[in-house]
């Protein structure tokens, strides 16, 4: 009789850790889901300085400039302070000889404007948020087939505007939501950013002249390094 109700209790104990085992993972499933849309450009920034990626001196300006933007964009695919350096001599535009730029306007991220043989890239104009989507989305996998790719020369910023807005990079809660010629703050930037973290990697910058194409399986923040800075 004793061992019965000493089953009994087993059982008991089992289901309750059954539940909140489920229940705690549908909790996590929920919050990791959510986290994307209710981050703040403060944690968002937190996160993206961890991997060295942006640093106070872009988070003290008023608004975000296209130079910082599309180094911090190509430096969440991979590109790092060894490779700009074999690129120094690359120049592509007219008014800047950032090698982040240059190897971005060669894989196809961002472009100048201009006809000449060195087009200008306009670097401290502040970016649209339409410009800033066209940059990540550009990194990210195509839609449609390939003569049509969204993330091609032939696709405007509004093609890429919306397309951020159905993988995310940007969401209904935002301000700039229905506005994409609106410039971009710190704060909006970053979270842009960190959603473009947990997008799967596609174009991955691992040289000068030898960028891959993922297969999707990781995300782009599996595979930078986290440098701790005493947060918690």
């Amino acid at each position: 009789m004793k061992w019965v109700v000493c089953m009994k209790a087993l059982m008991r104990i089992l289901t309750l850790v059954l539940v909140c085992i489920m229940f705690c993972g549908t909790v996590y499933a929920e919050d990791s889901a959510n986290a994307q849309a209710s981050v703040t450009g403060e944690q968002a920034f937190q996160t993206l300085e961890s991997y060295e990626l942006v640093d106070y001196s872009l988070y003290s300006n008023v608004l975000v400039n296209r130079e910082d933007c599309v180094t911090a964009i190509m430096k969440i695919i991979g590109m790092t302070s060894e490779i700009a350096k074999k690129c120094d001599d690359t120049i592509i535009f007219n008014d800047i000889s950032n090698p982040y730029i240059s190897v971005a306007h060669l894989e196809c991220v961002a472009f100048g404007e201009g006809n000449g043989t060195y087009p200008y890239f306009y670097p401290y104009r502040d970016v649209t948020v339409k410009e800033a989507a066209a940059f990540i989305v550009r990194c990210l996998a195509p839609v449609g087939n390939v003569d049509d790719k969204i993330n091609s020369v032939s696709a405007s910023v509004d093609d890429t505007f919306t397309k951020a807005k159905e993988i995310g990079i940007i969401q209904a809660t935002d301000t700039f939501y229905s506005n994409g010629d609106a410039t971009v703050t710190p704060d909006e930037f970053y979270i842009m950013l960190y959603r473009m973290l947990y997008q799967p990697r596609y174009l991955v910058c691992d040289g000068p002249t030898s960028n891959t194409i993922s297969n999707g399986s990781d995300k782009y923040i599996d595979c930078l390094t986290k440098v701790e800075h005493g947060y918690t």
